[in-house]
């Protein structure tokens, strides 16, 4: 489907939303963000990152800066206190879920790779966006257009 096409079936439901982007600091995230900033529905777009600043978004009075790291527990409490702030106490659904955070490290044959490594790369990699998407579920439900992931 075509953006244009995309974002007219959107537009739709045109209740102010969110949208959150992890790895949004830099690359391909920060691209997809600035993106769904553009989308007339969209009020904030949350960006994620462990290293991320406000200075990051300034540009664009739409985009949030949450510094938070998804693979750990206080991390992603810290996402969802965001996401509640913003989206008022659910009135505001949560209308896109990006995960473009990651990890590719260690860079060396997988024979070399130690069960601490593999484990570290799956909690970034898997397990903190699955964890993060059913955290945020509740803002993304109960909406004519739900939210995607």
């Amino acid at each position: 489907m075509s953006h244009t096409r995309y974002a007219a079936y959107y537009c739709k439901d045109l209740r102010p939303s969110i949208a959150l982007v992890t790895g949004g600091r830099s690359g391909i995230g920060k691209a997809i963000a600035e993106k769904i900033a553009t989308f007339p529905f969209i009020d904030n777009v949350l960006l994620v990152s462990r290293t991320i600043q406000p200075d990051d978004v300034a540009s664009n009075p739409k985009l949030v800066a949450v510094p938070a790291d998804v693979a750990s527990e206080e991390g992603r409490k810290a996402i969802v206190q965001q996401v509640e702030t913003l989206s008022n106490s659910k009135s505001k659904p949560l209308r896109f879920l990006v995960h473009s955070a990651g990890t590719i490290d260690p860079i060396k044959p997988i024979l070399d790779v130690t069960p601490e490594e593999l484990s570290q790369s799956l909690l970034v990699n898997v397990q903190g966006p699955i964890l993060l998407s059913t955290a945020l579920y509740p803002y993304m439900t109960d909406q004519t257009t739900a939210g995607r992931i």
